[in-house]
C-alpha cells in the first residue's frame, strides 16, 4: 500500500528529476509502510540526506542552465525550509509515535506533490528549452 503513487502527473520531462523524484516517493512509501522504530528511524534519516542530494542536483541544472534569478531564489527557498523542517522534524520525531509520523507523513506528501506540481514543473520546463 502507498501513500503517494508515481504517475505521469508528476513527471518533470527531464530524466534525472524524474527519476530522483521517484526515489523520493519510494522513500516516503517505505515510510508509511514501515513498523518498528528502527525501521522508521532509518527511512527517515535516509529521505533527508537523499532529499539534500536531490536539492543539489536540481540546484546545478539551475546554475548550469542560468535559471533566471528571481525563479532560481524562489526555488532555493523552498528547498532551504524544506530541510530546515525536515531536520527539525528528525530531530524531534520519536520513531514510535504513529500519530507524528501519519502526521510528518501528510507533510512530506503534500510538501512533495505540491512542490513537484510547481517549482520543478517550471524547472523541467524552462530545462526543456534549453534543449537538455
Amino acid at each position: 500500500m502507498d501513500i503517494i503513487a508515481w504517475s505521469n502527473t508528476y513527471s518533470v520531462e527531464h530524466e534525472t528529476i524524474d527519476k530522483q523524484h521517484q526515489r523520493l516517493i519510494e522513500m516516503v512509501n517505505a515510510l508509511f509502510v514501515a513498523n518498528n522504530p528502527e525501521s522508521v528511524s532509518k527511512i527517515l534519516n535516509g529521505l533527508v540526506e537523499y532529499t539534500v542530494y536531490h536539492f543539489d542536483t536540481e540546484d546545478k541544472f539551475m546554475q548550469e542552465h542560468k535559471y533566471p534569478q528571481k525563479d532560481y531564489d524562489s526555488h532555493k527557498k523552498d528547498h532551504i525550509d524544506f530541510i530546515a523542517e525536515a531536520q527539525k522534524a528528525v530531530a524531534s520525531f520519536k520513531a514510535d509515535d504513529q500519530i507524528m509520523k501519519e502526521n510528518l507523513l501528510v507533510y512530506l506528501t503534500k510538501w512533495l506533490k505540491n512542490h513537484i506540481l510547481t517549482q520543478d514543473k517550471k524547472l523541467g520546463e524552462f530545462l526543456s528549452n534549453d534543449d537538455i
